[in-house]
């Protein structure tokens, strides 16, 4: 055996940056999704009924009585005759699945591409699908900002306390930079004067998180509503800088009730792998309609 003179150099190691570096972070906090498609908005029994299973959906109309107004009540009462010329009916209203509505994104890929790389077929195939879903949900995070903001208004003709042109203003600090506890007591009001069912859902962030944080009132949900984590009569912060942004304005923020009615359908999954033939990877998480789908091209 001949003496070598020389070293044979390491070839170049790969491996995955995540797994050498500290990675923070993870999945972003989805909170608007999160409390809209929760059971405390009851969003479930109206989905249940539009969407009954087996791949099919239907039109539900849901009939309801106004509230009668005290104009049509008398100041007297008529003791001789039992009569009126007013009919008492009832309304209703109409839901149904939008399957126009969503959002997609694609990508393409060869599987003789995947030959020489050092990762698995299937780690790459999780982590692709896992970054299509996560794509592809913050998007339907922002559409429901968007569709949120654009519902803001209606408040009751006796809430007039900062309200006006259809948005109430509070103060959260004083003139000298101090807090100004008046604030958490008018957005209460609001909630009181329109009859909310429960403590109201406050979405935004910036000025409005770090208020209810100074004043140490309700609790900061995250990823959607728990009512465990609060008291009845306290709201429940929803840090979304997406509303902000749907506003323009970072200063402004939404007040909700439950009761939101948003349908969302059930997610189907659809695999379909096979070597020497080029695949389309195709995530497509409608607004209405979820689902994540990987179509195989020969």
């Amino acid at each position: 055996m001949s003496s070598l003179s020389s070293f044979v150099n390491c070839p170049t190691l790969q491996d995955r940056m995540t797994e050498v570096f500290s990675y923070g972070g993870g999945s972003e906090p989805l909170p608007l999704t999160g409390f809209l498609f929760s059971p405390e908005n009851n969003s479930i029994n109206l989905q249940q009924l539009v969407i009954p299973g087996n791949g099919h959906y239907r039109t539900v109309q849901l009939t309801y009585s106004r509230r009668v107004l005290e104009s049509e009540v008398d100041n007297y009462i008529n003791r001789d005759t039992c009569t009126s010329t007013d009919k008492r009916g009832e309304t209703s209203t109409t839901y149904t699945l939008d399957t126009t509505k969503g959002v997609e994104i694609a990508k393409k890929f060869d599987f003789v591409d995947l030959e020489a790389r050092c990762e698995d077929d299937e780690m790459y195939f999780a982590r692709l699908i896992a970054d299509l879903i996560d794509g592809a949900e913050r998007k339907m995070e922002t559409q429901a900002a968007d569709y949120l903001v654009a519902g803001v208004g209606g408040f009751p003709t006796i809430d007039t306390d900062g309200v006006a042109a259809g948005v109430k203003t509070v103060q959260t600090k004083l003139s000298d930079g101090t807090t100004d506890y008046d604030a958490h007591q008018m957005i209460m009001q609001s909630a009181r004067f329109a009859q909310f069912v429960n403590a109201p859902i406050v979405a935004g962030d910036y000025d409005i998180v770090n208020y209810y944080q100074a004043i140490n009132v309700g609790g900061v949900a995250q990823t959607g509503l728990d009512f465990s984590m609060v008291n009845q009569g306290a709201p429940t912060i929803l840090p979304s800088y997406r509303i902000g942004t749907a506003f323009s304005d970072t200063s402004k923020f939404i007040v909700m009730d439950t009761g939101l009615p948003f349908l969302f359908g059930s997610t189907v999954m659809r695999v379909a792998f096979q070597r020497g033939c080029q695949m389309t990877v195709t995530s497509s998480s409608l607004w209405y309609l979820a689902g994540v789908f990987l179509s195989m091209y020969q």
